[in-house]
């Protein structure tokens, strides 16, 4: 059973996560079936990356080195990027790094923050966050993950974890899911987050840790099944 479906910012691939702690990658090229039908998606395989139930699933657009990044964060504490250009049908999916987030702490959701939404870090390169139990949401450097990326040595290769900062602490548990509002305004950006029960929320990027900067609301009585934005 799919349990998060996610779609490349180019179109060409579709991932997705499964009840199983797998992955599977759709890629969009000209693919014929034994009956003879053409069809636009070519199933590139499944593989299974977590032995922890998968909490996010985010493609990545890294326009220094000019491609797309794949990412799945588990409640095994494993975030793991996928090499989407040398996985193939004929020979499955690739995994690239797989790196250890937390110590104690279960992770819960995972975003993708838009270009230049933390200060003091270079707008092209690519930050994620994680959030865990502990109501806590971790800044990561995507490229910090695997030490080395294209042959070019990390400023600091210390660590990936930028910063550590308190997330919403509304509702009985801890943020499953988040995504940033779209918009044109580059200095003002907001994020939505949602509980498994009742609270849906927003906060204001940067993160920074300030009670003040977030909300939430009592928006279902029950559960909370999904969200979207548009």
């Amino acid at each position: 059973q799919a349990t998060i479906v996610d779609m490349s910012p180019d179109s060409m691939h579709i991932a997705l996560a499964d009840s199983g702690k797998c992955v599977g990658i759709y890629r969009r090229e000209r693919n014929v079936l034994e009956s003879g039908k053409e069809v636009p998606w070519l199933y590139l395989g499944r593989y299974r990356s977590h032995h922890g139930a998968i909490v996010g699933l985010k493609f990545v657009e890294d326009k220094d080195a000019g491609i797309i990044r794949l990412l799945s964060l588990g409640q095994d504490r494993v975030l793991v990027e996928y090499d989407l250009a040398n996985s193939f049908a004929a020979t499955g999916i690739v995994v690239r790094s797989a790196v250890t987030v937390e110590q104690t702490a279960v992770p819960t959701a995972l975003l993708v923050l838009p270009p230049a939404a933390h200060p003091g870090e270079d707008p092209i390169r690519p930050l994620v966050v994680s959030a865990n139990n502990e109501y806590k949401l971790k800044i990561l450097d995507v490229l910090g993950l695997s030490g080395v990326h294209d042959e070019r040595p990390l400023p600091s290769q210390d660590s990936h974890c930028v910063q550590t900062v308190l997330g919403p602490t509304y509702g009985l548990s801890a943020l499953n899911w988040l995504m940033v509002l779209p918009g044109t305004d580059a200095d003002k950006h907001y994020c939505v987050y949602t509980t498994p029960e009742k609270v849906v929320g927003l906060m204001k990027l940067p993160l920074d840790g300030n009670p003040n900067s977030s909300m939430g609301l009592i928006a279902h009585a029950g559960p909370v099944a999904g969200a979207c934005i548009s």
